[in-house]
């Protein structure tokens, strides 16, 4: 936002709405913005061969039962948990993580998921 307000020529305090801004710049919401990058991805993901290891982790079917109560709240929210959170649900738990690879998710993502997938797969 800071941005295209600069490149209008407004400051903060000139008071105009993002909303406003976002109209005179003829740019989409940042949640229209996410949904698309999301939908690309799935994209990608479903071009992909049957075979390989991201399209198998998304064709998985979970067995088994999850446990009861809300996860646990200590790092809720940061995306390498987000990302291991969503691979042990796609494999029922069986993908355990070590600490130093939350290290490594944040540099290389999708390495990281990708050899995880490989390595519970077999291949």
């Amino acid at each position: 936002m800071c941005t295209l307000r600069w490149s209008c020529g407004f400051t903060r305090r000139d008071k105009v709405c993002n909303e406003d801004i976002r109209a005179l710049m003829q740019t989409a919401p940042l949640q229209q913005k996410l949904r698309a990058q999301r939908l690309r991805w799935f994209g990608h993901v479903m071009r992909r061969p049957p075979l390989h290891p991201s399209r198998q982790a998304l064709e998985m079917e979970v067995t088994g039962k999850r446990l009861r109560g809300a996860p646990r709240k200590a790092m809720e929210g940061h995306p390498a948990i987000v990302c291991v959170t969503l691979l042990n649900r796609m494999k029922g738990d069986q993908v355990k993580i070590e600490h130093d690879q939350y290290i490594e998710f944040e540099e290389r993502p999708f390495r990281l998921v990708t050899a995880l997938i490989r390595k519970q797969l077999g291949c």
